[in-house]
């Protein structure tokens, strides 16, 4: 996912390291949240929103605006074809 970001964005090698973090950071919380919350969707369904969020943010304080814009507009198309 990183390096998707990376072609898409055009990252410099220091900011293609921080989104890896925070990318790993990102699977290995969603990871925990399902093993701790399998029981409880609506829980589950809260925790990993907030995992979201706070990637996104933080992600959004590593870019550039012009970056995260870009990778905004991917993020809707591997939305749209995970719906699909």
């Amino acid at each position: 996912m990183a390096w998707r970001i990376a072609e898409r964005v055009q990252l410099s090698e220091g900011e293609y390291i921080k989104v890896r973090r925070l990318n790993v950071r990102l699977l290995t919380e969603t990871v925990q949240a399902r093993k701790e919350l399998s029981a409880d969707r609506a829980a589950l369904d809260v925790a990993l929103a907030d995992i979201q969020q706070r990637y996104d943010w933080d992600l959004a304080a590593t870019l550039q605006p012009q970056q995260y814009a870009v990778y905004e507009n991917m993020r809707t198309e591997f939305t749209a074809v995970n719906v699909r």
